[in-house]
């Protein structure tokens, strides 16, 4: 390979991945929906509640999965950071479609 990009090794794995959770747009909707709470608004409440926790539990997956797939790689478990790359790939395919679809594209910035 030439240019800038250096060529891996074998066991060497892209290791740019979160190594927290960034919790505060999430923290800031659920204190939102407090207020909605005290107005009896429980509908709109439970709908809020339901997509954050979808999307803590997305986040939280991928996460857990990129952390993994580092590990694997320093293992030179190639095959099964294979597997879990292309989960956690699938993963943020599946959601910018549906956030196109849904015309919420300024969610994937």
């Amino acid at each position: 390979m030439t240019g800038s990009i250096s060529a891996l090794k074998e066991g060497d794995i892209y290791t740019s991945y979160p190594s927290s959770l960034d919790m505060s747009a999430i923290q800031t909707e659920v204190e939102q929906d407090q207020n909605a709470i005290t107005a009896r608004h429980y509908r709109q409440v439970t709908a809020h509640y339901t997509r954050d926790l979808n999307a803590v539990q997305s986040e939280l997956s991928s996460t857990i999965l990129l952390h993994r797939v580092h590990s694997y790689g320093q293992q030179k478990k190639y095959q099964e950071t294979l597997e879990d790359a292309n989960q956690v790939l699938n993963a943020f395919a599946a959601r910018a479609s549906a956030l196109y679809f849904l015309e919420r594209i300024e969610e994937l910035m």
